[in-house]
């Protein structure tokens, strides 16, 4: 029984970072990898085609805009974007 749930919360772990690479938050994740984007929500509201805010809410829903910049080399979470 043991075996079965840590294959479950490996499969829903799994599931969960897949989500992650596709989408919205795929998206930006993408943008930010070309050293060429600015790294602020308004840009990349605006190469999403979005409002700041409809991208804030979306990313949300997904994971935190922050999470995703910290992923970033060297952002600090705690400065901002």
């Amino acid at each position: 029984m043991g075996v079965l749930i840590g294959t479950v919360q490996l499969c829903d772990e799994l599931l969960r970072q897949l989500r992650l690479r596709v989408g919205l938050s795929g998206k930006v994740r993408e943008l930010l990898q070309d050293h060429m984007t600015p790294t602020n929500c308004a840009s990349i509201a605006k190469q999403t085609h979005k409002t700041e805010r409809t991208l804030r809410r979306k990313l949300e829903e997904e994971r935190t805009f922050s999470e995703i910049l910290a992923e970033r080399e060297g952002f600090e979470p705690s400065k901002g974007f």
